[in-house]
């Protein structure tokens, strides 16, 4: 069994003095659904592999956005009211109007 040494992948100085190429490869295999904690925060869910991502966009009745935002910080309600106009935080079927008419057309 391969022990994945503890890693602070919210750290930008992490960054500075790792393999982050190395670390995430190991990462998405033994890993794939990190959990990172963050000074002062909850902290958050890191979803490391595509497939597992792919999930996540397609199941906004189980991961939206929308409740909580995309940025890992908490913000206050007021920040979160204003944020939701992102499309990033849009969840089907108002993300999907705005994003059908710039996907590329498949047959």
């Amino acid at each position: 069994m391969t022990t994945v040494e503890p890693v602070d992948i919210y750290d930008p100085d992490w960054y500075a003095h790792h393999d982050p190429h190395a670390t995430f490869a190991e990462l998405r295999r033994t890993d794939p659904v990190h959990w990172q904690d963050m000074p002062g925060e909850p902290g958050y869910w890191a979803v490391l592999r595509h497939a597992d991502l792919v999930h996540v966009a397609r199941h906004p009745e189980l991961f939206s956005s929308w409740l909580g935002g995309v940025v890992l910080e908490d913000g206050d309600p007021e920040r979160l009211e204003q944020t939701r106009a992102m499309l990033l935080l849009k969840d089907p079927p108002q993300h999907t109007a705005y994003r059908r008419p710039l996907a590329p057309h498949r047959p």
